[in-house]
């Protein structure tokens, strides 16, 4: 006697995420500037303004774009003079596909 089952494939994906949350500092008068510049980039939310800086959050898929989208989109934004990383999170999201 042959019993046969049904067969059922679950396919699962790895998403990394990065979270990183940022310290900007803008030149004097010039933070809604660097703002309006700075939210307008993929992942990033502006969550305050703060005499002279911006507290952002930062999502993205790897550390090295990470990298990327704070040293050459961050900061050199205009009415910028640096951007300081105060958290960084790597983590794994799982999703049935």
């Amino acid at each position: 006697m042959v019993v046969s089952f049904p067969l059922k494939i679950i396919l699962w994906k790895v998403i990394i995420i990065v979270i990183s949350s940022l310290i900007v500092k803008c030149r004097q008068g010039q933070e809604l500037l660097a703002k309006n510049t700075i939210s307008k980039l993929p992942g990033i939310s502006v969550e305050s303004i703060l005499e002279g800086q911006l507290v952002l959050v930062l999502e993205t898929h790897s550390l090295k774009e990470a990298g990327k989208i704070i040293e050459q989109d961050i900061k050199e934004a205009p009415g910028v003079l640096g951007a300081y990383p105060a958290y960084i999170h790597c983590g794994d999201e799982f999703s049935v596909n």
